[in-house]
């Protein structure tokens, strides 16, 4: 699966119609988070993922965060908590088909040259971020 992974590209919408494709961001740090409104874990990672994007996205760090749901009841379920990263609609599941993703949160990591480095099939911590996000080259700062 990490084959198909590594060579699958996607362009989705934001909830505000805005096009984003994966094979664009080439340079940056590129983590894609696979979630659910409904997903109690996914929700406490957003929260570490938004951390790690505000303090990070300077040095290239983006975080796409992928969901076959409804934009307004996206929309809702994020509109009060202040989450950064950009959301991104996967109309019909198609990304997470190539991803094969078959359950929520699953998260993907791309260096900057767009190579898969980090797959978590499970909830992250924080730490556990960093050390994906560290085979893709960034070196965290306190």
């Amino acid at each position: 699966n990490d084959a198909d992974v590594a060579k699958a590209d996607f362009t989705l919408k934001d909830p505000d119609n805005k096009k984003v494709a994966l094979s664009a961001l080439r340079g940056k740090i590129v983590l894609v988070e696979f979630w659910s409104t409904q997903c109690r874990s996914c929700q406490k990672e957003m929260q570490d993922l938004d951390l790690i994007y505000t303090h990070y996205q300077q040095q290239g760090v983006v975080i796409l965060s992928l969901t076959d749901e409804n934009p307004f009841i996206v929309g809702r379920n994020l509109s009060a908590k202040n989450y950064h990263p950009t959301v991104l609609i996967d109309d019909g599941g198609k990304v997470a088909k190539a991803f094969h993703v078959d359950s929520v949160p699953r998260s993907f990591v791309f260096d900057r040259e767009g190579k898969l480095v980090g797959v978590s099939i499970d909830a992250c911590t924080q730490r556990q971020f960093f050390v994906m996000l560290a085979r893709a080259g960034l070196q965290p700062q306190s």
